[in-house]
Parts: structure tokens; C-alpha cells; sequence
């Protein structure tokens, strides 16, 4: 029987979004209601099982039962749980390789898109450009690329807020003058 590395199973635990393997992956039914992601328990069989992205875990509140990614998909393909483990590895590899693709053809089209002296781009349209080409929405995206794109948004709030602070420390300054 294949053991594995704790490190393995850590990752497709962490690295693989629960929701969206519950949702694109196993198609197991799901909507979005108030605000949180819920979707059926393959357990009991109700409507009453929601997901918390900050640990990655979903909770089902009719079981009470805590669910980690290798073991949704044990409940909702009756698998064993080396089955499972398999089956989420070739998935997370999957999604490396298409996020591999995915950045290469980006950097292609970056190259290609070029335009020697164009002038700084408003945040809008890169947002916008980075949504459309990024395919955030598709099955195999890549699933750290929302939480990277949340990332960069912080940083440069952060930037203009700085900037803000600088520009009217210099404004009060000369006012003093």
C-alpha cells in the first residue's frame, strides 16, 4: 500500500479550494445564499453544510462533522481514502500544469500586446484585463490566483494611501511657506 508524505497531504488539504472542488469537480449541488457558499452533504443528504475559505474546511450542520478535502471526496465517491488521496493528487497536478499554461500564454500575449510608450493604464482596465485573461472563473484555474489578485489590491491601496499622506504632508508645508 502507498504511504504518504505528510507535506503531500497537507497540500491537497490546503492548496486545493474546497469550494471549488465541490463545486466545479464533484458537481455536488451548491448555490451561494447570504453570503456564504453552502451546498449537500453527501452525508446526511441536506442543504445544511457551508464552507469557511480561511481554514478550508466545510462544516456540515445537520452532522456536525468537519470536512477536509480528501474526505469530501471519500463521502461523495464512496472511495477509500488512498483512492481519494490518488484521485486529488492528479487534480492538483492538473491545475498546475493548466496554471503553467495559462501563465505562459499570458506572457506571450504580454509580449505580443506591447505598446512601446504606452502611458501608465488605469487600475480598472488592468483589473479588468487580468479577470478576462486569467480565467478565474474556469474548472482548471488556477486557485490562488484570486487570493493573489485580493493580495495585490491591499498592497496597492496601501501605495496610494501613502502617497495620499505624502502629498498633503507636502501641501501643508507649502501652505506654511
Amino acid at each position: 500500500m502507498k504511504r504518504f508524505s505528510a507535506d503531500q497531504l497537507r497540500t491537497l488539504r490546503n492548496e486545493i479550494p474546497i469550494h471549488i472542488l465541490i463545486e466545479n469537480e464533484l458537481k455536488i449541488p451548491c448555490k451561494y445564499s447570504e453570503g456564504m457558499f453552502r451546498f449537500l452533504c453527501p452525508l446526511c443528504g441536506e442543504f445544511m453544510a457551508s464552507v469557511k475559505k480561511e481554514t478550508n474546511l466545510a462544516r456540515c450542520f445537520v452532522c456536525n462533522k468537519n470536512i477536509n478535502t480528501i474526505e469530501i471526496v471519500m463521502y461523495d465517491k464512496k472511495w477509500k481514502f488512498v483512492d481519494s488521496v490518488k484521485y486529488l493528487q492528479k487534480y492538483y497536478d492538473a491545475s498546475i500544469k493548466q496554471s503553467s499554461r495559462d501563465s505562459i500564454k499570458k506572457i506571450g500575449a504580454m509580449r505580443n500586446n506591447k505598446v512601446s510608450g504606452s502611458g501608465p493604464q488605469a487600475i480598472g482596465d488592468i483589473l479588468k484585463n487580468y479577470l478576462l485573461k486569467d480565467s478565474i472563473y474556469e474548472k482548471n484555474s488556477n486557485p490562488k490566483t484570486f487570493e493573489r489578485l485580493e493580495n495585490k489590491i491591499d498592497q496597492l491601496s496601501k501605495q496610494v494611501e501613502q502617497i495620499r499622506i505624502f502629498i498633503i504632508t507636502i501641501a501643508r508645508k507649502l501652505n506654511e511657506k
